[in-house]
């Protein structure tokens, strides 16, 4: 479908709704003033804990992943976002104010979730295999009434072998979205406005689950959509009519190949395997970004200085996410006793730091020949011609 049908639509209507719900979550912060319950540090700093198994440099920047730099948005903002800008005028206000609302989002994610004691904590996020709910369960037992989610019965994997457990309705769910929302109800149904009406924390928990849902259909939509722009880029060497996004067959072939890598991933449980590569390849993306974007500052700006802006976070991101990437490689190539094997991790793991450290070598040698050869017009080192300040129609929604 067209960007104008459907995405370009629902994402207009669901910005209202999020930046809407962050507004609410930031007022209740300011009102409630929760107090934070979780240390400012703990015994698995260094590493071995039972969510993260990582020291806190560099899985830190890896699990905040979007909230601190992402180069997924980096493909969104060269892929799908071009089609909904009206004037290039448009672009600073957006792409920047984009930036510092995902990174308060993550403030506000980390702050509701330190407002949960440390023990709630572990006991939702940990697998239920660890048993870090049970310190916990009267507790949780009571939490999951609130909020009204059922409790269930699961077949965990025990060292004395499968076994059904009944869990209280919180425990074991793992991956962050439940924490967010368990303290967001909890701090905005602390709100003197709302905690007088029944069934508050319940409305607001799932709401939270409905608000992250948002995220997720945008990310499957335009990412899908960025994937097939790639597939179509990389089979423009095979064949122009393939890659051309006017030729609708082969824009329905490549739609429907990377609907299908969904499908297959989501049909045999893949997707969840690889989910666990998301911090170190977003992070990638975000290094290779920032390297392209000082290539281009250095070939364009009149003060080459200003290349830093790009370049020092760069050097950053570089080192924690190869430093990241290397320590995971490890985990999944030789993984402690009693944890399995994970050579699809590992070896995708090993060609992504391969491509990256390509990509870094090239953008290296570019940066020597610019700075090494004379400074040329702006004219003589580009064919098209310099800006005149007037803002640039981009495109209609097509």
């Amino acid at each position: 479908l067209p960007v104008w049908m459907l995405l370009c639509p629902r994402d207009y209507l669901s910005t209202y709704m999020k930046l809407g719900t962050v507004a609410v979550l930031a007022v209740g912060v300011a009102i409630v003033h929760p107090k934070l319950e979780i240390p400012m540090t703990t015994h698995y700093m260094n590493g071995g804990g039972p969510i993260i198994s990582g020291p806190v440099w560099p899985y830190v920047c890896l699990t905040i992943a979007c909230g601190a730099i992402s180069g997924f948005h980096a493909l969104i903002s060269s892929g799908t976002t071009p089609k909904m800008i009206n004037s290039e005028s448009d672009m600073l206000p957006i792409g920047y104010g984009a930036m510092l609302t995902e990174g308060f989002v993550a403030m506000l994610a980390l702050i509701t979730a330190c407002t949960l004691s440390f023990g709630i904590y572990q006991g939702i996020n940990a697998k239920p295999e660890m048993g870090l709910y049970k310190p916990v369960q009267t507790e949780l037992v009571e939490l999951s009434k609130r909020v009204e989610v059922p409790s269930r019965v699961v077949e965990l994997n025990l060292p004395e072998g499968k076994q059904k457990t009944k869990l209280p309705g919180l425990a074991g769910r793992t991956g962050g979205a439940v924490t967010l929302a368990v303290g967001m109800s909890d701090i905005i149904g602390r709100i003197p406005m709302f905690n007088r009406i029944k069934g508050v924390f319940s409305y607001w928990y799932y709401f939270a689950i409905m608000f992250e849902a948002l995220f997720i259909l945008t990310t499957i939509d335009t990412g899908t959509r960025v994937a097939r722009f790639i597939l179509q880029e990389m089979l423009r060497k095979v064949s122009k009519r393939l890659g051309s996004s006017s030729w609708i067959p082969g824009v329905v072939m490549t739609s429907a190949v990377v609907s299908a890598a969904w499908w297959y991933l989501l049909w045999n449980g893949s997707i969840d395997t690889i989910w666990r590569m998301f911090g170190v390849a977003n992070q990638l993306l975000g290094c290779i970004a920032l390297s392209i974007g000082t290539t281009f500052i250095l070939r364009r700006s009149s003060k080459r200085i200003y290349a830093l802006t790009t370049f020092a976070p760069m050097v950053f991101m570089t080192a924690t996410v190869f430093t990241g990437g290397v320590q995971n490689t490890i985990r999944f190539l030789m993984p402690p006793q009693g944890i399995e094997l994970q050579l699809v991790n590992g070896i995708l793991t090993i060609a992504m730091l391969a491509l990256a450290v390509v990509v870094l070598a090239n953008s290296l040698i570019e940066w020597f020949r610019i700075l090494t050869m004379p400074r040329k017009p702006w004219q003589e080192e580009f064919d098209d011609t310099p800006p005149t300040g007037e803002p640039m129609v981009v495109g209609q929604l097509d």
